[in-house]
């Protein structure tokens, strides 16, 4: 008999092992079994194998052999589960968070306009793990969606950096929540955000959004950005999202093929435009951001509050219609209301 003693037990500690870990091979997250994630894992893994160990080595003491010692075997190992289970429910629920939706911005087809993660997460994400969804997500813009007051909360991540303002994001984000019924498709979207209150309606087909206007003011041609561009200005103004280049030709539009680390050296970001020569649309334009960690941006919804008062002034138009030349393309109509513009765009839920 005394070459079996304490056999029941060293059988029960190893089926908690085995429990233990399989709980935690199967429950964890795999998006979460990254590099940077990986000593969070390991140590959840041999947190259960100790607890499941202790606990069924405990239970299994405490029938064949009952003692103080079986009672705090008990106690450690359920101590030590809790704790595994707690951060497996963590990096669930952080899986949870980091989903991201992928919204087409400014077109309605799948290979044009601008294309935006939107998140949704469940919890308040600390800023530096939203700027690393964004990095991950690697789209020129994602946006961050909290419930707030009688609206959103809405924050914009390039891959590198926070930005005050995006509309194509904000155009993916009404849409999201539109799609997924998070909010009732008659109503009118309340965003929050670094630039003041946002809205978002549906018009029709359209998705028309309520922003500030960003007039530019006449400035200089900055030392360098010739060269840059690549293009001789026929002028320069500059307004909050960047300087904006006004050239002679659509098709000089077109065909631009600047230094992008010019741009980011003399500007940061600049906005190349001119007047359309087609008559669907009034104006054309290509945005250029490296400042930003993005080379060409395909559609820009912020660029155009700057356009909108631009092109209001040589055209006599109000209302006008934009289309953003790059590889992908993308069409946002133009609506000039005292200091604010209706930015106005289809979307495409992937």
């Amino acid at each position: 008999m005394s070459e079996i003693e304490g056999l029941p037990q060293l059988i029960a500690a190893l089926v908690g092992i085995i429990i233990g870990t399989a709980i935690a091979l199967t429950q964890w997250p795999r998006s979460q079994r990254r590099s940077e994630s990986l000593p969070e894992f390991f140590w959840t893994l041999a947190t259960l194998i100790w607890g499941m160990g202790c606990l069924f080595g405990g239970v299994a003491q405490l029938i064949f052999e009952p003692s103080p010692t079986a009672l705090l075997m008990l106690a450690a190992g359920v101590a030590l589960t809790s704790l595994g289970i707690h951060a497996i429910r963590r990096a669930r629920r952080l899986m949870s968070d980091q989903r991201v939706h992928i919204v087409n911005a400014f077109t309605d087809s799948p290979e044009g306009g601008n294309p935006a993660g939107v998140c949704l997460p469940e919890h308040d994400l600390p800023t530096g793990e939203m700027q690393r969804i964004a990095a991950e997500v690697n789209l020129s813009e994602t946006a961050f969606l909290r419930p707030e007051g009688e609206g959103w909360r809405i924050r914009w991540f390039t891959p590198t950096t926070e930005v005050p303002l995006c509309g194509h994001a904000t155009l993916a984000s009404a849409h999201t929540l539109w799609e997924l019924g998070r909010v009732p498709p008659d109503q009118t979207i309340v965003f929050q955000s670094a630039s003041g209150p946002l809205t978002a309606t549906r018009d029709g087909g359209w998705i028309e959004l309520d922003f500030p206007s960003d007039p530019p003011e006449p400035a200089e041609i900055p030392v360098g950005l010739t060269e840059a561009l690549r293009e001789r200005p026929l002028s320069v103004s500059r307004a909050k999202v960047g300087h904006l280049v006004e050239v002679e030709s659509a098709e000089k539009v077109r065909c631009l093929a600047p230094d992008i680390r010019a741009i980011d050296r003399t500007v940061g970001s600049v906005c190349v435009t001119a007047r359309s020569d087609t008559p669907e649309f009034d104006f054309i334009s290509r945005f250029f951001a490296p400042e930003h960690g993005i080379d060409e941006d395909p559609v820009t919804g912020a660029a155009h509050c700057a356009l909108a008062p631009h092109w209001a002034a040589r055209l006599g138009k109000e209302e006008m219609m934009g289309f953003q030349a790059s590889a992908r393309g993308g069409t946002v109509r133009v609506r000039l209301r005292g200091d604010r513009v209706l930015l106005g765009g289809k979307a495409l839920m992937r």
